[in-house]
């Protein structure tokens, strides 16, 4: 596939060469070889700097290779290019969070979930920053949340298991761990 996009780009076929890269970022990515992905990813971006899907692509594959920074950057390109896209804004959050910002990450959980009210995950990693920073509480009522919108998010019940039993309420602990 690397080939074929290649000469696609060569030939000056860029949408082609643009999504063939893309398709095989997700392909190396899906066998863990995240180096390779990531210059698929980057391939993609060059051809296409307004390849939102792409950009965000890339944020995730940085993400798990630990250069948040990096990433940070990707997601925010995605996001300057799709104000809308819900799934940036809560994997910018995580990233954000991973870099012990979680006041930043709150930020960017709440605006995936004005655009997308039903995002379970989004819910849930407002949880995890919300226990970050010690508000109990809150984070017992996102992760409630979270679960209301997908019944079998096993860390959402662990997690509000973990925040019930913080808060000394074992009774309601035992019963998310079930």
């Amino acid at each position: 596939a690397q080939d074929l996009a290649a000469q696609h780009h060569k030939a000056g076929r860029f949408t082609e060469a643009e999504t063939l890269y893309n398709s095989l970022g997700a392909t190396q990515e899906t066998l863990g070889t995240l180096q390779e992905a990531e210059a698929s990813y980057r391939k993609a971006v060059s051809i296409r700097p307004t390849y939102v899907e792409a950009h965000y692509n890339l944020g995730n594959v940085l993400r798990e290779l630990g250069a948040l920074d990096d990433a940070v950057t990707s997601y925010q390109t995605a996001l300057s290019l799709n104000p809308e896209y819900a799934e940036a804004y809560n994997n910018l959050g995580i990233a954000f969070r991973r870099l012990g910002q979680s006041t930043d990450a709150l930020a960017c959980y709440s605006k995936a979930i004005i655009i997308q009210p039903e995002y379970a995950e989004a819910h849930y990693n407002t949880g995890n920053a919300l226990k970050d920073l010690e508000r109990l509480e809150e984070a017992v009522t996102c992760y409630q949340t979270a679960l209301r919108f997908q019944p079998d998010h096993l860390l959402a019940h662990s997690n509000l298991g973990n925040t019930y039993q913080a808060l000394g309420k074992l009774n309601k602990a035992c019963m998310s761990y079930q």
